[in-house]
C-alpha cells in the first residue's frame, strides 16, 4: 500500500494566524493533491525570538487547529 505525503516547508514569522492561514492554503493545496499524510516543520505556527513561551500557552489552540484542519482535508 502506498501512501502520497507532504513534507511543507514554509517560513514561519512572529504573526501566529498568519502562519496558521498560510498552513492552510498549503494544507488544502496538498489535499487536493491526494497527500494523505501532511508534515509541518516544528515552527511552523511562530518563530520569532523571545515568543516561545507565548506559543506555548497557544498549544491547546494550535492544536485544536491541527486537528480540525486534519478533519477538514482527511489527512
Amino acid at each position: 500500500m502506498k501512501i502520497k505525503l507532504a513534507a511543507i516547508q514554509l517560513q514561519s514569522k512572529d504573526d501566529l494566524q498568519a502562519n496558521l492561514d498560510h498552513c492552510a492554503l498549503l494544507l488544502a493545496k496538498a489535499a487536493q493533491e491526494n497527500v494523505k499524510l501532511a508534515v509541518l516543520p516544528e515552527n511552523f505556527a511562530m518563530f520569532a525570538a523571545g515568543a516561545q513561551l507565548a506559543t506555548a500557552k497557544q498549544l491547546p489552540e494550535i492544536q485544536t487547529w491541527l486537528a480540525e484542519q486534519a478533519r477538514q482535508h482527511q489527512l
